[in-house]
């Protein structure tokens, strides 16, 4: 109620209420299922995601877009969208330690060096093991 009341006056009573509701909606969305609120915050607005979150997410590569991987305050300055596609399609093709892929636009993508020692510490060079596809 105070969140309409303070917009009301800019924004209207109508649309103030609208924006209250739609507000505590997310609130209970967030508190009932924290994983798939931080998925879909991670899909439609990466770098709003906080690094204390991640934890709710998937690390493992094979979840592409939606894994830590896509985050960038992972590893800050490193990962992001298209370091996870690029892991992704290093997993399915089992190509470990690549030093870089080709986006399905032509983009040449590099993976760092140090996406791979995380990779490493993490525990996940298993995935990247080649399966045949």
């Amino acid at each position: 109620m105070m969140f309409a009341s303070m917009l009301a006056k800019r924004a209207g009573v109508r649309r103030a209420g609208w924006s209250a509701l739609a507000l505590a909606w997310c609130a209970r969305m967030a508190r009932l299922d924290a994983r798939a609120w931080t998925l879909a915050l991670l899909e439609h607005d990466p770098a709003r995601v906080q690094a204390d979150s991640l934890r709710l997410v998937p690390v493992s590569p094979l979840s592409g877009l939606w894994g830590v991987w896509a985050s960038p305050a992972f590893m800050p300055g490193v990962t992001g969208p298209d370091v996870a596609c690029a892991l992704m399609d290093c997993a399915r093709g089992g190509r470990y330690r690549s030093d870089h892929v080709v986006a399905p636009d032509g983009r040449t993508v590099r993976i760092p060096d140090m996406v791979w020692d995380r990779v490493d510490s993490m525990g996940l060079a298993s995935v990247f093991a080649d399966t045949g596809f």
